[in-house]
């Protein structure tokens, strides 16, 4: 029997992509564009995102039909256009922490609740996750199969 580490080693490519934050190298996020749970993640994210999206605007035309203002020039339904982004805005933080990790909203963004950087993020994020999604969708798809235009009129 020897003693000591094994003579082989195998290597797993984990598919792990790390995207650093606002260019501080301590602070970063990972995942895997490869895994096939992130993907159905992200899918739902999308999916939800249109459903709620569809609420949200019938809600904020409804809050914008109001026009009412206070003595001041405010309009008197201000808090509910506050509650509206807030809720918003932790919609999408949670979404981003189901899809990327626990904490990761607060890694992002700390205890800010600005929903435009939600979406910022997620557009920020996409040029990694494309194309190794695209490569893995091309593995199954059938080739391109140029058409052959000879005997037609004009062809060559």
């Amino acid at each position: 029997m020897q003693s000591g580490a094994p003579e082989n080693n195998l290597v797993i490519d984990s598919g792990i992509k790390r995207v650093m934050i606002n260019g501080d190298p301590n602070n970063y996020i990972q995942f895997n564009p490869s895994d096939v749970a992130f993907i159905e993640r992200l899918d739902k994210l999308r999916n939800d995102i249109y459903a709620k999206d569809e609420e949200y605007k019938k809600r904020a035309d409804a809050i914008d039909a109001n026009t009412e203002v206070d003595s001041h020039g405010v309009k008197k339904n201000v808090s509910e256009v506050i509650a509206m982004r807030r809720e918003v805005g932790e919609f999408m933080r949670a979404k981003i922490d189901d899809i990327f990790g626990d904490g990761v909203s607060k890694k992002l963004f700390g205890d800010s609740i600005i929903p435009e950087q939600c979406l910022q993020f997620l557009d920020g994020i996409t040029p990694y996750i494309k194309p190794v999604r695209f490569a893995k969708v091309a593995q199954y798809a059938p080739p391109v199969v140029k058409p052959n235009h000879k005997g037609r009129k004009g062809g060559k």
